[in-house]
């Protein structure tokens, strides 16, 4: 029976070499072959790409490669090292077949000795081995995924004792990462005492004496804690049969350690109660002895199981059968069940524990091994499991009663993260269960004997009755030194207890200096005993002899100085005092620039002073137990100086914290004002602050934020925008640019981003402050302003920047009118006049541009059109070609008057004249007239626009080429035009019709094509007179009153600050809002008024505004802009301001608008 086919792909560039080769596959009896072939490198790495081949034939020599190259380049192109090649050659070379070999070629063969049988042979060998190195992958993987997924621990070590592979639950058990365990060695985290416990196991098991052991190891966690483990250890050999490696299976069984030690101190508190007690009690410590044996028994019962749990693993010699050793010899029974809890698979050790055949077992549902008591609440809760540790049930295997067991489960996942399976760990508890049953019977009959003996005991309760007497004591002065925190309180009761307790005539307390001298401190001393308290002592001896001794806790004590063998100098210091015999004890306290240990004695302690007591009537002999007491309070005077010192560190280091934090508080008030989103990222992008214009921004709340990695939640993707900024922000300390963020809900913002770096005291970078503005909309609009660039009307241009141009028309302004006071002659005052008038005119001309562009809706107030035309007919003749001739006829002699924005008609009258210049590319005339008219009913039943009454009618009529019938009846749609792409948008006719109709008028049109065009613009008459301004020359002056002007432009600081000083007024001067703050905190009783520009950098003078009423509500303000709309006016409104003055303003306005805040109720 013939194979199944298999695909071979020949790359060569000999066709003959090719033929020869297809010829053999072809006469092969026993396969079948489907045959590819290329001629060259490249068509043969595609062809290996499209057809995936069971072998390549690859000739070593190719037109455009080598087999090398080419073997390489199918690795990447394949994305793996396991490829079933055959290299060909025509020339036998062992250098080429080793370099073949090593790049991943399964064969090398030459072409003048191939025969059909050898390349049949060669081509099944390539296939098979390809296929099991692919086999042999796959079972590492499920080995790998068992391995970490094991309820145990589990490790791979080396001869030489060094850690190979572990799974989680080791590094669990251990408290070490993997990456800190590999490569280190198992003794390096093992007590001392247990480095070389296991040595002669280990070495019967090299010898391969035994197959496995087992023993007690306690292993050294990372944070210093020991924790005691099971450790059953078994050796893998190599094919030859030499040891490979060990692997353990380790358990925590710290549980099983405490009960010992329980019994442990069970037995030591029965020894140290009976130590002095007759046979009987002797006998009570043997039987306590014959318990713990028996339990030890016990326990050994219990290792003997482990060690034969153990011996059912086999040797693992090859890496695929790893997982299943692991699984079948494991010392606990292991399941794995589908996710209703039917059994798939099962080891040695479940079978046994459930008493069923291996095979039979599989397809049962774990429920039937429950205990029928559990069987129910076991099956509601596998239907929520997700994973559980350490749940106790009892499992009724098929014959035998039922016993307790621990169950632990885990979920098994597939590639889509979708549970397909439960994994299950079952241990037998039976013998810890009855060791613990042991122990409360050992202990309840410890009690039994213990209250048999409570009245032999009496007798011994007396003779420890003074021990007691006297550790009492030092409890209750140990809790009176500890009771007061006052170092000096501390200090006097000790001294006081001491000569209490001891009976001596004087106890201190000596403090030494720098120098070793040093005074008594505090003292008790008896009525007829002398006091030193105060008293420096200088010992000439003392530096030489004791320092060192002292230090290293030593005691100095003399029954009687007189005969004692101590220098003459410190007999006659200790007699100036009336000393006859001394106990000194040092007080220690630990040095706090060297770290030391928890619970080890005080390292590289420091020497502060001597607790001595003071015999002066006679010599005394010290008893052992006053020496004892002595160092004991020696120690707590220690602690307690310690406690002192560092109550007081804290405390100061307490009230500098608040005072840092009440700081932090006010400026983290300030940055929530702000507007922008502000917050701090360190340097791996975690957040360390998040103001509230964060949250605004970005929809994240603040506990949401802290903590959080920036780049993960504010951007969808990192682009190279932020490792260039990150890059520069290093190397500059600064970064500014635009970002795309993403909000919580999604939405992507731009924001105008700008970064400062932050360094720490070494100057090392530390975090960094960024600052984000949204300019999502900004830049929706510039985008929108960018479609409609073709607007060829100045004011589309001008009210981008009719914000500058008033900012630096307000120092013009107040210049000439500040120059006319100070320079009176006739030529001065007509320049000034000069630059007055055109600066107005200039602010005119910015409100009109204002009025299109920004739909600024002006005042009305009653109007003579004649003047208006005469100013349209003036800019006209400047600006149009000179080949347009302009007449103007006003037809009666005084127009009516009408109520009207002058800016929007003057931007009405320049549309009409702009569309008929451009009708006249070749000269022609333009007319403009005006005159009154009376509507009628008849006329008015004809124009659906007209009302019956009074009109001025103004009519700007061309010669130009006229409008076509089809085109007149759209000319004022929106977007229509006929003029060519980038002359025109369509909105000029459109808007003319808009500001007419918002005046009550109307507009008629008449054309002729080739003739010209008529457009009349109907406006209603209204009774009322213009009235023409006159100048007030007596400006209102100042009281001195302290003004704080906030403006970022600095010409306009400076001549407001010349202006109101020029009329008696003090002024502050602040760049933006965050300073005008500040400013106003400090100054804030003395400041009168506060003039504040709307539109400013950093922080707007609106937010400025709610900030200053926060801190004084009655505060005065007065805003200015040189940009207003009605949103503007509103707000300022609605946030307090008293009077609004827009840009450019006058010193009038600016005097008389200080003036009406100062003087206004409230």
């Amino acid at each position: 029976m013939r194979e199944k086919q298999k695909k071979i792909a020949i790359v060569d560039d000999s066709l003959e070499d090719r033929e020869t080769i297809r010829r053999y596959l072809l006469g092969d009896e026993q396969s079948t072959h489907r045959i590819f072939e290329a001629e060259d490198g490249e068509t043969g790495l595609a062809l290996c790409q499209e057809v995936q081949p069971d072998a390549i034939l690859l000739d070593f020599l190719l037109p455009d490669m080598d087999g090398l190259e080419f073997l390489a380049e199918l690795r990447t192109q394949l994305g793996q090292t396991n490829l079933p090649v055959l290299m060909l050659t025509g020339q036998g070379n062992e250098a080429i077949a080793v370099q073949a070999i090593k790049s991943g070629a399964k064969e090398y063969l030459v072409k003048d000795k191939i025969t059909p049988a050898n390349l049949r042979i060669a081509i099944g060998n390539a296939i098979e081995q390809t296929q099991l190195q692919q086999q042999l992958e796959a079972n590492e993987a499920r080995f790998q995924a068992t391995f970490e997924q094991a309820a145990v621990g589990m490790a791979r070590v080396g001869l030489d004792r060094k850690w190979l592979q572990v799974n989680q639950k080791l590094c669990e058990i251990v408290g070490y990462s993997r990456a800190e365990l590999l490569g280190r060695s198992w003794q390096e985290i093992t007590h001392p005492n247990d480095v070389d416990a296991d040595i002669n196991d280990l070495s019967r098991l090299l010898a391969g004496e035994i197959e496995n052991y087992s023993f007690d190891w306690r292993c050294i966690r990372k944070n210093g804690t020991c924790v005691l483990v099971d450790v059953n250890v078994s050796l893998t050999r190599k094919p030859n049969g030499d040891p490979n490696y060990l692997i353990l299976g380790l358990q925590d069984i710290s549980d099983r350690a405490q009960a010992q030690d329980l019994l442990q101190q069970a037995r030591e508190k029965l020894e140290t109660r009976v130590a002095q007690q007759s046979d009987e009690l002797q006998q009570a410590n043997e039987e306590l002895q014959t318990m713990l044996e028996e339990m030890q028994v016990a326990e050994e019962e219990l290792r003997q199981q482990n060690e034969e749990l153990l011996k059912s693993q086999q040797e693992i010699e090859l890496q695929r059968q790893r997982y299943q050793d692991l699984f079948e010899f494991a010392p606990d029974g292991y399941l794995v069940t589908d996710v209703k809890g039917n059994i798939q698979e099962a080891n040695r050790a479940a079978t046994l524990l459930l008493g069923v055949n291996q095979k039979r077992l599989i397809g049962k549902p774990l429920s039937v091994f429950i205990t029928q008591k559990e069987r129910k609440s076991f099956r509601m809760r596998l239907m929520g499991l997700q994973q559980v540790q350490d749940w106790e049930i009892q499992l009724q295997p098929r014959d035998g009663d039922p016993f307790p067991a621990m169950l632990a489960v885990s979920s098994i996942k597939d590639l889509q993260d979708e549970q397909i399976g439960l994994r299950w760990l079952i241990r037998d508890i039976t013998i810890p269960k009855k060791m613990e049953q042991q122990l409360q019977e050992a202990r309840d009959r410890l009690e039994i004997r213990v209250e048999e003996r409570t009245a032999q005991l009496s007798e011994a309760n007396t003779l420890l009755q003074q021990q007691y007497q006297q550790q009492r004591l030092v409890t209750q002065m140990a809790l009176r030194i500890r009771q007061s925190l006052n170092l000096d309180e501390i200090l006097q009761t000790t001294v006081e207890e001491v000569r209490q307790f001891l009976g001596c005539d004087r106890a201190i307390i000596f403090r030494f200096e720098p120098d070793w001298n040093g005074r008594v401190i505090v003292e008790s001393v008896a009525s007829e005993a002398l006091s030193i308290l105060s008293t420096p002592i200088y010992d000439p001896c003392f530096t030489e002899k004791y320092i060192e001794p002292y230090r290293q806790d030593a005691i100095s004590m003399h029954s009687d100085i007189y005969a004692a063998e101590i220098e003459t100098c410190y007999v006659e210091l200790l007699a100036q005092f009336q000393v006859r015999a001394n106990l000194v004890v040092p007080i220690l306290i630990e040095n706090r620039e060297v770290e030391t240990q928890e619970n080890s004695p005080i390292q590289n302690p420091q020497l502060w002073g001597l607790l001595i007591a003071h015999h002066c009537s006679e010599p005394r002999q010290w008893q052992p137990w006053e020496i004892d007491l002595l160092k004991q309070l020696a120690t707590q005077v220690g602690i307690a100086i310690q406690q002192s010192t560092l109550l007081q560190q804290t405390q100061i280091e307490l009230a500098e914290r608040q005072r840092a934090e009440q700081k932090i508080r006010e400026q983290a008030a300030l940055l929530d004002v702000a507007t922008n989103a502000i917050f701090v990222r360190d340097m791996a992008g975690k957040i360390l602050y998040w103001n509230k214009g964060a949250e605004d921004l970005y929809g994240w709340q603040r506990a949401e934020a802290m903590g959080k990695n920036a780049n993960r939640f504010l951007y969808k993707q990192i682009l190279p925008q932020i490792e260039e900024a990150l890059t520069k922000i290093i190397a500059q300390g600064s970064w500014q640019g635009e970002l795309q963020k993403v909000t919580k809900s999604g939405k992507n913002v731009l924001v105008e981003s700008r970064w400062t770096l932050v360094s720490d005291e070494a100057g090392q970078p530390k975090s960094i402050l960024i600052v984000d503005t949204d300019i999502t909309e900004k830049k929706q609009l510039e985008q929108q302003f960018l479609r409609a660039q073709r607007l060829e009307s100045l004011g589309t241009l001008a009210g981008g920047i009719a914000h500058d141009l008033n900012n630096m028309l307000t120092p013009i302004l107040l210049s000439a009118q500040l120059l006319k006071d100070r320079l009176r002659d006739a030529q001065s005052q007509k320049l000034f006049n000069l630059i007055e008038n055109n600066a107005k005119r200039g602010a005119d001309m910015v409100k009109q541009v204002l009025s299109f562009a920004r739909g600024v809706e002006g005042k009305r107030v009653p109007l003579e059109l004649g003047h208006l035309l005469l100013e349209i007919e003036q800019i006209i003749k400047r600006t149009f070609s000179k080949s347009i001739a302009v007449r103007t006829n006003i037809l009666t002699t005084e127009l009516w008057t009408v109520s009207g924005d002058a800016t929007q008609l003057h931007q009405v009258l320049m549309n009409l004249c702009v569309n008929a210049g451009d009708a006249m590319p070749d000269g022609g005339t333009l007319d403009l007239s005006a005159e009154n008219i009376l509507i009628d009913e008849n006329y008015a039943r004809m124009n659906l626009n007209a009302q019956v009454g009074s009109y001025v009618v103004i009519t700007i009529s061309d010669t130009g080429v006229g409008i076509s019938g089809e085109v007149l009846e759209r000319i004022f749609d929106p977007f229509f035009t006929t003029k060519e792409v980038g002359k025109g948008t369509g909105l000029g006719l459109s808007t003319v019709l808009g500001i007419v109709k918002s005046h009550g008028g109307f507009v008629n049109v008449t054309s002729e094509v080739g003739l010209g065009s008529q457009f009349q613009v109907y406006l209603p008459a209204v009774e009322a007179t213009v009235t023409q301004e006159t100048e007030d020359l007596n400006l209102p002056r100042g009281q001195g009153e302290l003004i704080l002007v906030v403006d970022d432009e600095a010409s306009i600081q400076e001549i407001t600050t010349a202006s109101l000083e020029a009329h008696n007024y003090r002024v502050l001067i602040a760049r933006d809002g965050l300073e005008a703050i500040a400013l106003f905190a400090q100054y804030q009783n003395e400041i009168s008024v506060v003039l504040m520009d709307i539109m400013m950098p950093n922080m707007d003078g609106l937010t400025a505004i709610r900030t200053l009423q926060k801190i004084n509500p009655q505060v005065k303000i007065i805003a200015t802009s040189g940009l207003v709309s009605n949103d503007k006016l509103t707000a300022a409104t609605g946030a307090g301001v008293q009077v609004f003055l827009q840009k450019p303003y006058t010193a009038k306005e600016l005097l008389a608008a200080l003036d009406l805040a100062i003087n206004a109720n409230g």
